[in-house]
């Protein structure tokens, strides 16, 4: 089987992936401020959205070789989702999950600005 890095197409898809990315950031952004604000809980339809937005980058990061980036939002999403249907996390661990996975993007542009020496 073709490694991933290799199959045709995918630095194409994977550059429209990241470009995307921003949209769904700033969903996130946005939460993180009504929660760092001081929120109880976040809103109902903006912890909907931000859900969505981590459960699609989630599954399609992994796929294309983000596999940490990925990681780092299912752990957000999840959160999220504890506390969504079973108030069993807190505001928080939305929170830092939230960062961490924010901080994943960070690293992940960072790397794919670097350099490349040829070494694969």
């Amino acid at each position: 089987m073709a490694d991933i890095a290799e199959l045709p197409g995918l630095s194409q898809i994977r550059s429209r992936f990241l470009a995307r990315l921003d949209q769904k950031i700033l969903v996130l952004e946005d939460l993180l401020e009504i929660l760092e604000s001081g929120a109880s809980e976040p809103p109902g339809e903006m912890a909907f959205q931000a859900q969505r937005a981590l459960h699609s980058i989630a599954g399609s990061a992994g796929t294309l070789g983000f596999t940490a980036l990925g990681a780092r939002a299912q752990n957000a999403e999840a959160e999220i989702i504890r506390f969504s249907e079973q108030k069993l996390t807190s505001v928080a661990k939305i929170k830092r999950s939230i960062e961490d996975f924010l901080d994943e993007v960070i690293r992940t542009a960072a790397g794919l600005q670097q350099p490349s020496d040829g070494v694969a």
